[in-house]
């Protein structure tokens, strides 16, 4: 879950580490831990500024796997990182329970 909260909203927003694991406690998960493990997988480094990164290839690849969740229906993702796609989906009424 973390993994593709990053990859498809935390690396647009330049918000430091802090406020992630914030949002992300929150959300009731275990930020520190996760974070942990997603460093140690080399899936996401913390630079100099305490801010995320993520290689562009990882960061598509976490918003392909949500993409594939309903490829024609953003709306019944569980993550949108398309500025277009959030318009289309709140103008429209047409989120649902699958997104965080």
């Amino acid at each position: 879950k973390v993994f593709l909260d990053i990859a498809c909203l935390f690396l647009r927003m330049e918000i430091t580490k802090e406020d992630i694991v914030d949002v992300l406690k929150g959300c009731g998960l275990n930020a520190e831990a996760a974070l942990s493990v997603l460093r140690e997988k080399s899936l996401v480094k913390i630079l100099e500024d305490d801010k995320l990164w993520m290689h562009d290839q990882i960061r598509d690849m976490g918003r392909q796997m949500v993409l594939k969740e309903s490829p024609e229906d953003p709306g019944m993702r569980s993550r949108l990182s398309d500025r277009g796609e959030i318009m289309t989906v709140l103008n429209n009424m047409k989120g649902t329970t699958s997104i965080r």
